[in-house]
This record gives C-alpha cells, sequence and structure tokens, in this order.
C-alpha cells in the first residue's frame, strides 16, 4: 500500500511555460509569449485550479508551499499573477506561513514589478545567475550579464525580500577551477540566503547538448514531439565559440571545492544540489524529496495526489484547449496528460529510497517503517548492503547517507532501488 495516496497535499506547483529566448542547455518546455498568450494562460491557469479543487476527493488539504516555475515566472504581468494567487487562495486553504516561491530571470524584473509580487504574497524569490562570468553567460545563452544580476538582487532586497536563492552552475565550456573559485567567491558574498548548484547537464535538443553530443556513441535521434510548439534556442555558435568541457577530474574538483566550501561561508549542503543558511531549506522542494503528494497546474507539470502521478501535456494550445474543455463538460479529458502512473506500495517505497538518498541527512530505516510497515527497509537490506561495500553509503544509526564518493555516483545510488 502506498502511504502517500490518502495524504492530504501540502503544496502546489505551477508552471509558467515562457521564455523570451531558451538557453542553450535548457530542456524545460517553454514559448515564447505575447500578450494574448500570457492573458490565455492566467485565465485558463485560474480554471485549472478551480478544477484541480473540484476534482480532489481526499482529506482537506493546507498549503504550506506554493512554487511558481518555469520557463520564467517574472514574465508574468503582476495583475496576471494576482488573479492565479487570488483564484489559489479563493479555493485553498495557505497556512499562516505558507513559502510562495517565484522563479525570476534578471532582465526580467523591476523594482516596481518585484515590488508588486511581494505585495501579492509572494515572500521567496529564486534569481536565475548560473555564472558570474559575461563570457560564460553568453556561452550559455542567457539575456544577463552579472550587473543585471546585482541589480535584480539590490532591488529585490530593496522590494522587501528577505528570503532569496541563487542559481549557479559549474562544468561549463571553457571554465577551469580557478574559474569556479573565483565565481563560488563572489556568490557567497552575496546577501542571499540559499544556494542551488548544478553541473552542466547535455540535453539532445539543445544547442550545447547537440553540440557536444555529436560524436557521441550514446546520441540517440531527436524526440520531435519533444519539440512542438517550442521556442527556437539560439544558433549553436560555431566551433571555435564553444570552448572544450573540463574533464570530468576538473568538473568533479569544482563540486568538491564548494562542497567544502559552503560552510565556512554560513551555508549548510542539505541535499546533493542545494544549501542555505539555517532555517531557509527549500520547503517545497524538501518535500519532492521526501516523496510526499503535491498538486501541480500548468503545460508540462506533474503532481502527484492520490497515488497519482500526471503529468501535464508540454504543449501550450493543447493545454489550454483541454482545460476549456474540462470547463464546459465537467469531466477532465485524457488529452490533459501526456502521461499518467499510479504509484503503488513497492514503487512508493522505492522513491523513498531514491529521493531520500538525495538529502544530505539521509534515509531514516525508522520513519521508512513508520510509513511503510514493521520490517519494510529489508525489502532493500541486501541493496544497501551493496552499496555500503562500494563506499557509497554510510549508516549513521538508524540512517543511511551518501559518502562523498556516493555524492560523486549518486545515479549509482539512486539505481539500486529500481
Amino acid at each position: 500500500m502506498n502511504p502517500f495516496a490518502q495524504e492530504p497535499p501540502s503544496a502546489f506547483y505551477i508552471h509558467v511555460p515562457f521564455c523570451h529566448q531558451k538557453c542553450r542547455y535548457c530542456a524545460f518546455y517553454s514559448v515564447v509569449p505575447s500578450q494574448d498568450s500570457l492573458k490565455r494562460y492566467a485565465t485558463c491557469l485560474t480554471q485549472e485550479i478551480r478544477l484541480t479543487h473540484k476534482a480532489y476527493k481526499g482529506p482537506a488539504p493546507l498549503l504550506h508551499s506554493v512554487y511558481l516555475g518555469g520557463g520564467t515566472p517574472s514574465l508574468l504581468p503582476a495583475e496576471d499573477l494576482a488573479q492565479v494567487l487570488g483564484t489559489l487562495r479563493s479555493y485553498f486553504s495557505l497556512a499562516p506561513d505558507c513559502e510562495i516561491t517565484l522563479e525570476a530571470n534578471p532582465e526580467s524584473v523591476s523594482l516596481t514589478k518585484l515590488q508588486a509580487y511581494r505585495d501579492l504574497g509572494v515572500n521567496r524569490l529564486s534569481l536565475g545567475l548560473q555564472s558570474t562570468d559575461d563570457r560564460l553567460l553568453k556561452i550559455l545563452g542567457r539575456l544577463h550579464s552579472y550587473e543585471d544580476f546585482l541589480a535584480a538582487l539590490a532591488a529585490a532586497r530593496q522590494a522587501g525580500f528577505e528570503n532569496i536563492s541563487a542559481d549557479l552552475m559549474f562544468g561549463l565550456p571553457g571554465q577551469n577551477l580557478e574559474d569556479f573559485k573565483a565565481s563560488l567567491k563572489q556568490v557567497l558574498a552575496l546577501p542571499i540566503q540559499h544556494l542551488s548548484y548544478y553541473s552542466l547537464q547535455l540535453e539532445e535538443g539543445t544547442p550545447l547538448g547537440d553540440y557536444f553530443l555529436q560524436n557521441s556513441s550514446t546520441k540517440k535521434a531527436l524526440d520531435l514531439d519533444r519539440q512542438k510548439d517550442s521556442l527556437p534556442s539560439p544558433q549553436p555558435c560555431s566551433r571555435q565559440n564553444f570552448p572544450p568541457l573540463p574533464s570530468e577530474e576538473a568538473e568533479r574538483a569544482m563540486y568538491h571545492y564548494l562542497l567544502d566550501t559552503l560552510p565556512q561561508h554560513g551555508f549548510q549542503p542539505y541535499e546533493i544540489s542545494n544549501a542555505a543558511r539555517p532555517g531557509y531549506e527549500s520547503h517545497h522542494n524538501s518535500l519532492y524529496w521526501e516523496a510526499r503528494p503535491y498538486f501541480a497546474c500548468g503545460p508540462a507539470a506533474a503532481s502527484y495526489v492520490g497515488g497519482l502521478r500526471q503529468t501535464r501535456v508540454a504543449d501550450f494550445n493543447q493545454w489550454a484547449r483541454a482545460i476549456t474543455a474540462w470547463d464546459h463538460s465537467g469531466a477532465c479529458p485524457p488529452a490533459l496528460f501526456a502521461d499518467q502512473e499510479s504509484i503503488d506500495g513497492p514503487g512508493a517505497l522505492a522513491e523513498f529510497f531514491m529521493l531520500g538518498f538525495r538529502m544530505r541527512k539521509g534515509v531514516s530505516l525508522r520513519q521508512c517503517d513508520q510509513l511503510f510497515g514493521p520490517g519494510a527497509w529489508k525489502t532493500y537490506q541486501t541493496a544497501l548492503q551493496d552499496l555500503m561495500d562500494q563506499g557509497l553509503i554510510k549508516p549513521r544509526g538508524e540512517t543511511f547517507a551518501l559518502t562523498r564518493l556516493g555524492l560523486d555516483l549518486a545515479n549509482q545510488v539512486f539505481m539500486a532501488f529500481i
């Protein structure tokens, strides 16, 4: 039995599928916005929120987190965001301390817009930075400079945001360890409370992915359906303008340096790719890693309610038509979803271990047995022993957590529970 099937969701994810330009590494779904599409999005999204509430039959939920991700949610006009959040508050109860996060790109915000967002109840801002090196930002296809980021950060502080996260990437073309050390030093001196850090992932169908994977034996044919209705990416740079990727050893050295440096500046890593000052861990993402249920709306958004994971179509027009049809007929059309998966007890147990090992605190065997029944953890007793023998995990009382080697080979750990 899936212990989360009867648990009321405590979070709500909203996907905002708009970008002026897709970054060269990004495979997330987004489209170029127009005034008409922005208005249509706000209208359909408020309908979907209302219909989601009507369709939900479980115990009354209390939301502790609302997360607007993208895409570039900061492209939403304040009046549209007011409509969305107002609808959410009309149909769902939000806890007094509900964390409301909005992702923002530096070039898309102003002091006036940020003040309006803050007045609407947004209390956490996730600012996209990726690098302090303008040369690397151009390679990534970002539309902002480091100075733009600093201006956006100053405006956010002036608007009253006290909980601000930044994103930082490493393993970039033309980047070496000294470059990364300099960038990290600048970032950790900023007035931010949370840092997300990622190694560059090469995705097929993106300029950087196609460029560096074109001679790889693992490259597969592009999924043309994934490209439908997506906005054009920047044209790939010529070969001399895409410097080589750092070696795997250099990329790992960047990650290790980051992990060793963060605590010296008051940041504690609490997940493979996230660190925060005490008390500023992301409530929303922590809920994902605990494998707990959540609502979701918007094209390409995935929800997990009643033991059912549903991924909406990554197609703005198809999503909008499906929402309109649902509103008119009262029946949710299958065309709304690209994928639906029922998570049973064994599946939920596997996810409990896979996602739990992303967290630095590790997986609690006591909590596992409380959720899934006495001795449930023994399903993976052999796998846990094998991972310990390989030096990838280590015991901490009744919990198991990744070692430093396990952090480097985390996918190998996750695969043990599939």
